[in-house]
Order: structure tokens, then C-alpha cells, then sequence
């Protein structure tokens, strides 16, 4: 089975979809595709395709399947690899409306050269590696050339212990993060944050309702504005944010961006004597986010998953390894 999704993104990906059901019926394979907001911007006609499905379901499909094709997000090339199951990246272009910037194209081009992940760059390419099957085997020995000195969920751990030992034993943790690859990357850390009273604060989607502990909240996107419903949600997303956090006020905020969301509850939380613990993006290879760069001044310990970047964020910035 080929397994194709275009994640919880809100923006349509119409030119991964159409290529996909166009050269469906020339394959001897079933394919079923995840189509997200592409529906009903484009509604396949030779393939099995839903809009989404819970994580549960979306992990198995990803199990199950002999290729998955996606697009270059970063929590379902950490699904792909943890399945054992090669993925065909298909990164969003900003130009095409896919997305908000480029920074799938610096995930997929960081994937690529270090763990020789396939990528398609066209719908070109696409149509070809799918008729030819020509979708490699990651290699995951291959990393950044530059040892990490310790497992980063290890860190974590430690920092946390310390935290604790000093609070009398009770730490309350939050973990503020938009459904989708953010949201998997802090996952990366169960076995760590299960040991506290940790709670994840997002946004309502399908996938969201199968973790444990997630609060969910309305979710806003800045690049709306000003739309009036932006607007309300807004509104909405802050009162939320800070009802949840004083209600049960966190000793430590762990985050690892996913824009104004994220940016506002980490502020919040701060505001109300909590610890900052920063992680930037696994997707950022070569350059910092957005949210990283407004959060760093008020992060208390600020990590890298790549060495390269640790420089744009100057002497603080640390890295210890991966949450993958």
C-alpha cells in the first residue's frame, strides 16, 4: 500500500493530491491518501481518500504501508522513521499557496543530505519516482558530523529532576504546541514528562483528541490578520490560554515553536513564574524560526537540534543531540 498524507496543515496541497490520483490507476498498489484541507479544493477520483484520521489510525496506516508520501513535515518524516517505513517527501512551496514560507524545502533539503531521504521537488518528479519506485531506504546512521555530547531527552530529564528536587518533589509541567509536527517532536519526550503532572496545551483537531493530556484551545495564525475571525479567535486563544495557566500554574514550559500560539502561552506562562525550556525545531537545519528568535531572550535553557544553527543564536544556544 502507498500511503499519502498532506498533514493538518489549514492550506490546500491540490498539486501533491492531483498527482497522486492522476498516476494512481497506472500503479498495482492500493493508495490512500490523507487529504487534510486539499478537500474540497480538489476531490480524487481514483483513489481511496478520507480528510483526516485519528493518530491511532494514522499511525497504522503508516506501519502498513510500503511507501509513505508526504509532505516535508516534521512530525510525519519522525512517524515514517520510527515505522520503519520509507518516505517520499514533497515539500510546500509559499509561492503556490501551500504554505505561509519555504521552510519545508530547508526540512526536506536537510532530510535529504543526512539521512538520504527522497524528495520531490515537482510534480515531475513525483509522477517519476512513483512510477519508477524509486523511493530510497533512509539511512539513519548518516547525522550533522558533529557528535552530540548527550541524549537531549536526557538533558531534559535531568534539568527537570533538578526542578523538582527543588520545588518539595511536585512539578507541574506545560507543553504548548500546535497539533501536527511540533506536537510529535514533544511527544519524543512521554517517557521524561510522564513522570510529573505534564499537560499538553494545543488546538482541537482529530489527531489531537488521542493525547493524553492535551487541553485543547482555539488556535490562531497571525498571517490572518486582520481578518474578523482571526480577530475572535484572538480574543478567544488568550483568554483560554490564561485561564488554563492559572488555573494550574506551571512550574516549567517546554516548547518547541509553532508560532504566535505557542509564543503567547510560553509569554504567559513566563509572566507567571515559570521556567522557560526552549527546543528549536527539528526542521530548522540552517537558519532559526521565527519563534525561536522571540522566545530566546526569555528562555531560561535554549537548545539546537543542529549544530549548524547554534550559532545564530550566539554563546546560550546548546546542543545536546535530537529529540529524534
Amino acid at each position: 500500500m502507498i500511503f499519502v498524507s498532506v498533514g493538518t496543515s489549514k492550506y490546500p496541497f491540490v498539486r501533491l493530491v492531483e498527482t497522486v490520483d492522476r498516476v494512481a490507476p497506472d500503479l498495482d498498489e492500493r493508495v490512500f491518501v490523507q487529504a487534510g484541507a486539499t478537500l474540497p479544493d480538489y476531490t480524487p477520483e481514483n483513489v481511496e481518500y478520507t480528510d483526516y484520521v485519528s493518530r491511532e489510525e494514522y499511525d497504522r496506516l503508516v506501519d502498513e504501508a510500503r511507501v509513505f508520501v508526504t509532505h516535508a513535515g516534521t512530525g510525519s518524516i519522525i512517524t515514517a522513521l520510527e515505522a520503519g517505513t520509507p518516505p517520499l517527501l514533497v515539500p510546500r512551496k509559499a509561492e503556490r499557496g501551500e504554505h505561509t514560507d519555504d521552510q519545508q524545502l530547508e526540512t526536506a533539503a536537510g532530510w535529504e543530505k543526512r539521512a538520504g531521504l527522497s524528495v520531490a521537488r515537482s510534480t515531475d518528479e513525483l509522477e517519476s519516482m512513483l512510477r519508477e519506485d524509486a523511493v530510497a531506504t533512509p539511512d539513519l546512521r548518516a547525522g550533522d558530523g558533529d557528535a552530540a555530547p548527550a541524549d537531549l531527552a536526557d538533558t531534559i530529564a535531568d534539568i527537570l529532576a533538578a526542578k523538582a528536587e527543588a520545588t518539595g518533589g511536585q512539578l507541574t509541567v506545560v507543553c504548548p504546541s500546535p497539533p501536527g509536527g511540533h506536537l510529535t517532536q514533544l511527544l519524543q519526550l512521554s517517557d521524561v514528562l510522564d513522570e510529573y503532572d505534564t499537560r499538553y496545551l494545543t488546538w482541537d483537531e482529530e489527531i489531537t483528541g488521542s493525547v493524553e493530556g492535551a487541553e485543547p484551545v482555539t488556535g490562531y495564525h497571525l498571517e490572518e490578520f486582520p481578518d474578523p475571525e482571526m480577530l475572535r479567535d484572538l480574543a478567544v486563544s488568550e483568554f483560554e490560554i490564561l485561564r488554563d495557566l492559572i488555573a494550574d500554574p506551571p512550574d516549567v514550559v517546554i516548547s518547541t515553536g509553532g508560532g504566535s500560539f505557542v509564543i503567547s502561552a510560553v509569554y504567559l506562562a513566563k509572566a507567571l513564574g515559570a521556567d522557560v525550556i526552549h527546543i528549536e525545531s527539528l526542521t530548522r537545519f540552517d537558519s532559526a524560526s521565527t519563534t525561536g528568535q522571540i522566545l530566546a531572550p526569555i528562555a531560561d535553557r535554549l537548545f539546537v537540534q543542529h549544530p549548524a544553527i547554534r550559532s545564530e543564536y550566539g554563546v546560550r544556544a546548546e546542543y545536546e543531540g535530537k529529540l529524534f
